[in-house]
């Protein structure tokens, strides 16, 4: 059950003719609880005479932003726009678990049970202070040009690290509004665009607090904690934090085109895009010295790019009846530009890590084949001469010695898009869509 509880509130008020104050409260408060019964007699938890687990949390989020606008036209043409933003947000979140064992048949709730088997909860609070400038001009409606600065600080950093500052800047111009474009009947909207700017990321692993020790039930030699009661436990730390862990940043370059034409018949759009992502959050698998199976640094640099086209159509559009179809396609390239500082090649499960690939590039042992003689399934093994040089290739029935390759072939598709339709008859409407990818393996 989950019971959601919302409210916002805001005051404006406006004033030296050009400036506006608004300062806005939105709370958030949500309970979730979750009851379950794994019954006495059949199923998994027969042998233990039933089980019933139970869990609350209640997460509450405080958001408070102070906006100052000073917006002003001048000469009929100049319009200009400044904000300066404060922002304060605060996220709590109170856990409670438990399970029980040992039911009497009728019995499902947990203070029934016999042997308490297991009980968990945890208290944390993040906060993030925010503060934006933003600077917006255009004239006459045709050349747009924002720039923005903004600095966040959060607490799931240490002190000295837990300031980030990034910036924005972006120009476009409509042509439509140009007085050489008044003659030109067919086309209704033309705009070109450009974007470039910069974005912090909290959603790291380690929850909350990423810079914290992460205590485990195993040491890196694979000690178990004793669960009997009375025995000392071995609690030690699963992940070794960076305390100057800081903020991951990604900047983004964005080119696009929005364009109308016969009065709605197509409407499109065409975007270039490449991003940067630098400063990863990783877990890393580390060698033994430190004691700690993983560490957590800001390590690794990705970039993604591609282009993305929106088309839509209204072939009908009257009182009593309308049909659109519309679709998307887009091409996306991902490449990996550094792992970690402890190694430049990182396995993945199927994937291969590492710089020049991709995060969903194959890398695999390679069929070979069916021995005829026994029935035995074959792969490729490489021959290495005393030097580690591969001098030649032999077949092994035996998976775990069989050399894994990189293919050349991706999870990512290298085309994908889809298409959708709609169509109304007075009070009656008909949707349908469509998905599609190339190219994946």
């Amino acid at each position: 059950i989950r019971t959601n509880y919302l409210g916002s509130a805001y005051a404006e008020v406006s004033f030296l003719k050009n400036f506006t104050f608004r300062s806005t409260l939105n709370y958030e408060n949500f309970v979730f609880d979750s009851h379950s019964f794994d019954d006495d007699e059949i199923g998994a938890a027969s042998a233990v005479g039933g089980r019933v687990s139970k869990a609350r949390n209640v997460t509450t989020g405080l958001n408070a932003i102070q906006a100052l606008n000073y917006k002003t036209t001048i000469a009929d043409a100049h319009n200009i726009s400044v904000d300066a933003i404060y922002e304060a947000n605060t996220t709590t979140s109170d856990t409670f678990s438990a399970s029980a064992t040992g039911f009497l048949p009728g019995q499902e709730e947990l203070g029934n049970g016999t042997i308490a088997e297991t009980f968990g909860g945890f208290r944390t609070e993040r906060r993030i202070v925010s503060m934006l400038g933003r600077v917006a001009y255009n004239y006459d409606n045709r050349y747009f040009i924002e720039g923005s600065v903004r600095q966040d600080k959060s607490s799931q950093f240490n002190t000295d690290y837990n300031t980030g500052e990034f910036f924005s800047v972006g120009a476009s111009w409509n042509v439509t509004n140009e007085a050489f474009m008044e003659n030109v009947d067919w086309l209704n909207n033309l705009k070109l665009r450009a974007s470039y700017g910069e974005l912090g990321n909290i959603n790291i692993p380690g929850g909350f607090f990423p810079t914290s020790f992460l205590f485990g039930g195993a040491n890196f030699g694979g000690v178990v904690i004793s669960p009997v009661e009375g025995q000392p436990a071995n609690l030690p730390a699963g992940t070794l934090p960076d305390p100057a862990l800081q903020w991951e940043t990604s900047t983004n370059l964005n080119l696009g085109m929005d364009f109308t034409i016969f009065d709605g018949a197509l409407t499109g759009t065409v975007e270039y895009f490449k991003r940067r992502s630098e400063d990863l959050i990783q877990d890393i698998t580390a060698t033994p010295s430190p004691g700690v199976p993983v560490v957590r640094a800001n390590a690794g640099i990705i970039e993604n790019s591609g282009w993305e086209v929106t088309l839509n159509s209204d072939i009908f559009n009257k009182k009593d009846f309308s049909w659109s179809v519309g679709g998307n396609f887009s091409v996306l390239k991902n490449e990996i530009i550094q792992i970690s500082p402890f190694t430049d090649r990182q396995v993945q499960g199927t994937k291969l890590w590492a710089p020049g690939n991709s995060l969903f590039e194959f890398y695999m042992r390679e069929w070979a084949g069916v021995n005829p003689a026994t029935g035995d399934a074959l792969w490729y093994q490489d021959v290495l001469d005393t030097d580690g040089n591969v001098t030649g290739r032999t077949v092994t029935n035996d998976y775990d010695q069989a050399t894994r390759y990189e293919t050349g072939k991706e999870s990512l598709p290298d085309f994908q898009g889809g298409f959708n339709t709609s169509v109304r008859y007075k009070q009656f409407d008909l949707s349908a869509l469509f998905n599609f990818s190339l190219g994946a393996y």
